[in-house]
């Protein structure tokens, strides 16, 4: 969901084949507007009657159409029932392409930039708050936000200071839906620049055909474990 891909049906009994170590997640209940999968109605961590060969895979593809429109998906495998249709009203959002963290440890953790008219520049810390460190955790495909810094906390960038008093709900699919003002409209030198902590990738796909298929894998306790159906 975060980085706008359209969930095709999920897969129980290990087609993506059977993981090892912890089986973290068992009775896994979500409606489909958790931001994340650890969000969802489950059991508590690692608290299971199950074995690898129920480890559940997903496959999803990638939504490129503009909002409002209703698009018919054949199965993208055999194995899914021929007949079925799933139709799905997609909404178009800026993808995790536009939207970085830069002079951080890792790819979940630093100075907000965002990329506007094919020039990367980034945002200013008035009015900046953790419901827009919410808007890019989520368009990043990271964990849940855990910090939003004023003052270049991860250094100042150079160039372009795209937006200003950004005001997000934290709903939003991704930060230019926010409330701010127009691009490039500012009072601010880069000292101001808006940083965000996000805790890293909470889910990876493993063995599946591409980086939007295979096998549900969720990090916990500072390690990889499956989910069950």
């Amino acid at each position: 969901r975060s980085s706008d891909l359209l969930a095709m049906p999920a897969d129980a009994d290990a087609r993506f084949g059977r993981g090892s170590g912890p089986i973290w997640l068992d009775d896994v209940h979500c409606i489909g507007t958790e931001s994340s999968l650890v969000e969802c109605k489950r059991n508590a961590w690692g608290h299971h009657n199950c074995n690898h060969r129920e480890d559940v895979g997903v496959v999803c593809e990638a939504s490129m159409y503009p909002e409002g429109v209703t698009r018919f998906l054949p199965p993208l495998f055999e194995e899914f029932s021929p007949e079925v249709m799933v139709t799905e009203t997609i909404a178009l959002h800026q993808d995790s392409n536009s939207v970085r963290l830069v002079g951080g440890p890792n790819r979940c953790s630093g100075r907000v930039e965002i990329l506007h008219g094919n020039e990367w520049g980034s945002v200013c810390d008035d009015g900046w708050s953790m419901s827009g460190a919410v808007v890019v955790c989520k368009q990043l495909g990271c964990g849940p936000a855990l910090s939003a810094y004023s003052g270049a906390k991860f250094g100042p960038g150079s160039g372009r200071i795209w937006l200003d008093v950004v005001n997000c709900t934290g709903a939003e699919s991704s930060l230019a839906e926010c409330k701010r003002r127009p691009w490039g409209q500012h009072d601010c030198a880069h000292f101001e620049d808006a940083s965000v902590v996000c805790a890293d990738t909470l889910v990876t796909l493993v063995n599946g055909p591409g980086r939007c298929a295979g096998r549900v894998e969720v990090f916990h306790d500072n390690k990889w474990g499956d989910r069950k159906s």
